[in-house]
């Protein structure tokens, strides 16, 4: 419908704007836009995805349950038996959870939610890298930034000092 579409496009729009201007913290506010523009199409599609997808609510109950395991958990060494075990369901069916609803590994969904965790340090404290590296739960330094550029496309320093100038 008219209602839908309209904030699919200013949503779209307001993300474009906010990457454009990269006020202070304007990834998270692009973040937010691309999530809000996501979800309409989502809610538009709904009955057609509904249609075609089986329902498995087991399987979403444990995604959530290893999901919320991660974010109580990030900054501690973990690995895929840990998170598997934190929904009571074998290694190989946690990996088939994570990708057939997330599209990935449980690692990658750690990794992404680590360096998020690491972005919003970068912007608000006074940690050095490898403070928040650990803090984070990398288990060395140049992995950290190996693993930040790979998802972000810069390091974490570069990172810090594009998001400070924001603030001035």
């Amino acid at each position: 419908d008219e209602k839908s579409s309209a904030g699919i496009i200013y949503n779209f729009q307001m993300a474009f704007r906010a990457d454009e201007e990269a006020k202070y913290g304007y990834e998270f506010d692009v973040q937010y836009r691309l999530s809000q523009l996501w979800l309409s199409i989502l809610k538009e599609l709904e009955p057609l995805i509904e249609r075609s997808k089986p329902h498995n609510d087991a399987s979403l109950e444990r995604l959530k349950q290893m999901m919320s395991f991660i974010q109580e958990n990030y900054a501690d060494k973990l690995t895929v038996d840990d998170i598997a075990r934190s929904a009571s369901i074998s290694v190989r069916e946690c990996s088939r959870c994570f990708s057939s609803n997330l599209s990935q590994s449980p690692m990658d969904y750690l990794n992404n939610y680590r360096t998020q965790k690491a972005c919003e340090m970068l912007i608000s404290g006074s940690k050095s890298v490898l403070e928040i590296s650990e803090s984070c739960g990398f288990s060395t330094g140049s992995y950290f930034s190996k693993s930040f550029g790979k998802i972000m496309g810069c390091t974490p320093l570069e990172y810090r000092k594009k998001n400070r100038k924001s603030i001035v």
